[in-house]
């Protein structure tokens, strides 16, 4: 409950996208209207008593008018909306907030003789849904699957089938060779996966199989690809590059199983990499070239597969974006969390699908794992382990944006370079008394710089009690 100070400070503040205020004069409807657009969104508080302005008018009889609103959520609204409701004395006049709590069975609507209308709010304003917004909330509810929507500006034929037979063929869980099929059985097949579906006696594509196949997915969607942009500066200005990707989610395959054209998370990463190359170290590792990226490339893999995996794709026009700034990586991605999923909840590792099709899709290629720990794990634990910075997950009115820290840059002088450079190269981590014989160090040297490396989060021990004579070392990442 809120204070009398707490609601003094809302009303000073005005009316926003979760603050209505109404005169106790208004009509029936109009207060329904409110209740379920609140319940629609992302919940908010109704305070009766307060003019638009923020006068305090007051209500003159608090039991009659809160029965009033009762019986408007019970006869009005569908499924019924209960409010939680406080009286306060303001100004020596009696004022109610009602609370109005994210809905858990959206859409929420009004009874209007016999039809339902729904309602949203936009800013200050509610307004009545528009088909946009409507399929956004029967698909955010789960009572509709936006994914197996027929594409009708799309043909079967305008789908890359040599990604669609290499993905069957090489997918991690369940390889099946459609290759020798014919057209009959294949159009069968790829309706029971929900690829294609029938509409007036034709085959289309639906929504899951032209992000996952078709050769230009924006082309008969919009923008639904991945705009990345490195920015000069540490905030969004005029001062930067940026690229955009248009592929399918799936890439090809040769014949032997390899990856032959990337797909797009495949291709955003390779792009993330070669931008954020210039803040990373390398060394040699025999031949090899190892890189030590400021970023977790997990965390980043991560974050692009659930943007990809979890965007709101009834919001059309609008990519998945990128941002690279120098202090700071975000990914941000269209949409609210699906219905009544937290932040605080996905940190824990609850599961959320909106997507369930490109959810299954993604798995078996590999993309995400089965148990829904991406965030905890690969994001936030890797990202404190490997920066010392845990990552922000933000939700806005219109999407999700996680933002990656990058590791602090640490001075490191002669002895230490070559320590690392030594662990780099060998294959199996090194004793104390191997590392001293391979650089002439002196023992008490090289346990002063192993413990400043340790310290520096660089190097780990691969025993917890490193005075075990086979307590070994080697680079942490």
């Amino acid at each position: 409950m809120l204070s009398a100070d707490e609601v003094k400070k809302i009303i000073e503040k005005g009316e926003t996208s979760r603050v209505e205020f109404k005169s106790e004069r208004e009509k029936n409807i109009d207060f329904a209207k409110e209740i379920t657009a609140f319940a629609n969104g992302s919940g908010g508080y109704l305070l009766v008593g307060i003019e638009d302005d923020g006068t305090v008018s007051g209500v003159n009889n608090p039991l009659i008018f809160e029965e009033k609103i009762f019986n408007i959520c019970s006869d009005s609204t569908r499924p019924v909306v209960t409010p939680e409701v406080w009286k306060y004395k303001i100004e020596g006049k009696d004022v109610f907030c009602f609370y109005i709590s994210p809905g858990f069975s959206k859409p929420y609507a009004i009874l209007k003789g016999r039809k339902e209308r729904y309602y949203t709010r936009r800013g200050t304003r509610t307004q009545e849904a528009s088909r946009n917004e409507l399929l956004r909330l029967f698909h955010t509810s789960g009572q509709i699957h936006y994914e197996a929507v027929p594409v009708i500006n799309c043909k079967y034929a305008d789908l890359d089938f040599t990604g669609i037979h290499g993905f069957f063929n090489y997918n991690k869980i369940n390889p099946i060779d459609i290759s020798n099929w014919d057209n009959k059985k294949v159009e069968n097949f790829l309706r029971n996966k929900e690829i294609l579906v029938e509409s007036h006696e034709t085959l289309f594509p639906t929504v899951a199989g032209v992000l996952l196949f078709a050769k230009q997915p924006s082309s008969f969607l919009g923008y639904f690809g991945i705009t990345i942009t490195k920015y000069a500066n540490r905030e969004r200005d005029y001062n930067y590059v940026d690229f955009r990707l248009d592929k399918p989610i799936m890439g090809t395959f040769s014949h032997k199983g390899k990856k032959e054209r990337l797909g797009l998370i495949d291709e955003a990463m390779e792009k993330i990499k070669s931008i954020i190359l210039e803040k990373s170290s390398a060394s040699l590792n025999g031949a090899e070239r190892i890189i030590v990226y400021p970023y977790p490339e997990e965390s980043i893999r991560e974050a692009i597969v659930n943007a990809v995996a979890h965007r709101d794709y009834t919001i059309s026009g609008i990519d998945i974006r990128v941002d690279i700034y120098p202090d700071r990586l975000e990914i941000e991605s269209p949409g609210r969390l699906p219905n009544t999923i937290t932040i605080e909840a996905i940190k824990v590792g609850a599961k959320y699908y909106r997507n369930q099709i490109l959810v299954q899709y993604l798995k078996e290629a590999g993309f995400m794992d089965l148990h829904s720990l991406g965030i905890p794990h690969k994001i936030l634990e890797l990202c404190r382990e490997y920066t010392g910075k845990e990552p922000d997950l933000e939700e806005s009115e219109s999407s999700f944006k996680v933002t990656l820290y990058p590791k602090s840059e640490k001075t490191i002088n002669d002895i230490e370079k070559k320590i690392l450079n030594l662990l780099h190269s060998r294959e199996k981590p090194l004793k104390t008394i191997e590392i001293t014989d391979l650089l002439g160090l002196k023992k008490r040297t090289a346990i002063n710089w192993i413990n400043s490396l340790i310290s520096k989060n660089m190097i780990e021990a691969t025993s917890e009690n490193r005075n075990d004579p086979n307590c070994r070392y080697r680079v942490k990442y």
